[in-house]
């Protein structure tokens, strides 16, 4: 999958602390990629609907803004070679999952 630039906010006046962005259609489908991965509540990933891509502006605080550039970044990295068990790579992301979940209670 080809790299996807960082998306870049502009900050707001009103709500202090937020930045607009604007997300077009070509972010969709990396956005499902990472909303599939769980990690809207451990990575702080924003929770976005489907008009969202559509060119208009989009309120998210500077966190979530960083946690999706964070999540584009890792879905353009090659994926790490895995040798043995057909469902070995669900098991290491659902291992990881409940350590960070376990961290987090």
């Amino acid at each position: 999958m080809e790299p996807i630039e960082p998306v870049a906010g502009r900050p707001l006046r009103f709500p202090p602390g937020r930045v607009a962005v604007r997300l077009e259609e070509r972010h969709r489908l990396p956005y499902r990629r990472l909303y599939q991965r769980y990690g809207t509540l451990i990575d702080g990933l924003p929770v976005l609907k489907d008009s969202a891509f559509d060119g208009r502006e989009v309120k998210l605080t500077q966190g979530q803004l960083d946690a999706l550039n964070r999540g584009f970044a890792s879905l353009s990295e090659p994926p790490a070679l895995h040798t043995g068990a057909v469902y070995e790579a669900q098991h290491d992301a659902k291992t990881r999952l409940f350590k960070r979940l376990q961290y987090l209670s």
